[in-house]
């Protein structure tokens, strides 16, 4: 059975000689690994750009009724990036982000608003100039929770108290766990209101966005069995005074 389908490209690891798998995103089933037939290596070289991650592509796609892996039969553009993959901080952030994305997006079970989200946000990333994508990757993760059902309740903060990290709420008492001092307990609840919109005016320095970026990193790590460790991070650090 042959089905088109819209995709984000994760990642896309050599195979054999003659093939590659592509780890996708798609509204319609979740995330899909997929068999990509190299004949040659001069195709190899030719579909390396199209399979780029966070290339959002579709995909003819030959579904496997027998256990087999799916074969991509047909690919094309649904949009080419203008600067996402040539701008060395935007590109940074997007390496980032597909493996962020590689860890949380294991269902098989697709989501169309979650899509039509990675969809507007890589394109606001590619959109948006250089010198203001500087919190792109906080908002991105901070608004990826709600998709996630890994919000924090904010809702519930009063002062002087403590962020549980585990339960996701505030607390006077400190937790044995994981969790943030009154002073980090507030600030989260400015953090959580970050969006594309809003995130230029989040005045940080280096430290402190790699503070909450930590602490983001941590509750994900919380919330989402068998999240990282990380190797992208590092680059990312050194990234926008």
């Amino acid at each position: 059975m042959v089905e088109t389908v819209d995709s984000l490209v994760l990642q896309r690891i050599k195979y054999s000689d003659s093939s590659d798998i592509i780890h996708v995103y798609t509204s319609q089933h979740g995330r899909m690994s997929l068999l990509l037939r190299c004949s040659r290596a001069s195709h190899r070289v030719a579909t390396s750009r199209l399979f780029q991650p966070l290339s959002l592509l579709q995909l003819e796609v030959a579904v496997s009724e027998h256990g087999n892996l799916s074969y991509v039969r047909e690919a094309r553009s649904l949009m080419t990036y203008e600067s996402l993959a040539f701008d060395c901080r935007k590109s940074s952030i997007g390496i980032f982000l597909a493996e962020v994305l590689g860890f949380v997006l294991r269902e098989e079970v697709g989501s169309e608003s979650l899509f039509l989200f990675l969809q507007f946000s890589f394109r606001f990333l590619d959109a948006v100039p250089t010198g203001q994508c500087s919190n792109f990757h906080l908002a991105f993760l901070i608004n990826l929770t709600r998709f996630l059902g890994i919000m924090p309740d904010v809702g519930s903060y009063v002062p002087n108290s403590y962020f549980d990290l585990h339960n996701s709420s505030y607390s006077f008492v400190r937790p044995m766990g994981r969790s943030l001092v009154p002073d980090e307990a507030k600030a989260m609840v400015a953090l959580m209101r970050m969006n594309y919109r809003n995130m230029l005016y989040f005045r940080m320095n280096r430290a402190q966005r790699n503070r909450c970026l930590d602490v983001i990193l941590e509750y994900y790590q919380t919330h989402v069995p068998n999240f990282g460790p990380m190797k992208s991070t590092d680059v990312l650090r050194q990234l926008f005074d």
